[in-house]
């Protein structure tokens, strides 16, 4: 609940306008993978302020070394993660997954890195190897324009953001065809409000 709070009166403070579409798909429980496009360094306390959860999400090693954020990340039970240890970056996902069937929700970022605009990256290969092993339920969620917030100027803009939180999947109920065919399926969901966006837009 602090993590949330600390979200929340981040923004608050800042002034920066947000909306947030969909809380009523937020599934009762926490045993859930959380799985969003990834555009800025805000990305993570938009998803802790929306949802109202406090999810940990998978971070490289580097970050636990820095003084304040890698005390509040773990708190949170992020995974820190070596990319350049296959072994270690196995153990990190298997710790991840424990952490959801325990009743802690999880964060992926199937990109990889921040797309710092409005068009996603390619979900990289095996990103989803967290839900799997954790048979979680998953909650797409789009992020839509929280690259403007820091990315841009490097401190922290007053742009509208907006947050939409997406029905979720249970991946208890997917054939093995339905497994093969969920990234693509979550990226197209994912992508609907940015595309919607583009659409709207004044020609």
């Amino acid at each position: 609940m602090t993590a949330t709070l600390w979200g929340k009166s981040l923004f608050f403070v800042a002034g920066v306008p947000i909306t947030v579409k969909g809380k009523e798909h937020l599934p009762p429980h926490d045993r859930i993978c959380f799985v969003a496009n990834h555009q800025g360094f805000a990305d993570i306390p938009l998803i802790l302020m929306a949802t109202g959860r406090a999810p940990g999400f998978i971070a490289k090693k580097e970050l636990k070394l820095l003084p304040v954020i890698g005390f509040w990340m773990t708190a949170l039970r992020c995974v820190f993660i070596d990319r350049k240890s296959l072994r270690q970056g196995k153990r990190a996902i298997e710790e991840g997954a424990r952490h959801i069937r325990e009743g802690h929700p999880m964060v992926i970022f199937p990109e990889g890195t921040r797309s710092r605009s409005y068009t996603m990256r390619p979900f990289r290969h095996g990103s989803f190897k967290l839900a799997y092993l954790s048979n979680a339920t998953i909650v797409p969620i789009t992020i839509v324009g929280s690259f403007h917030l820091l990315e841009e100027r490097g401190y922290l803009r007053k742009h509208p953001v907006e947050v939409h939180i997406h029905p979720p999947i249970e991946l208890s109920t997917l054939t093995e065809e339905g497994r093969k065919e969920l990234p693509e399926k979550v990226f197209h969901i994912i992508q609907g409000p940015l595309l919607d966006r583009e659409t709207s837009r004044p020609s």
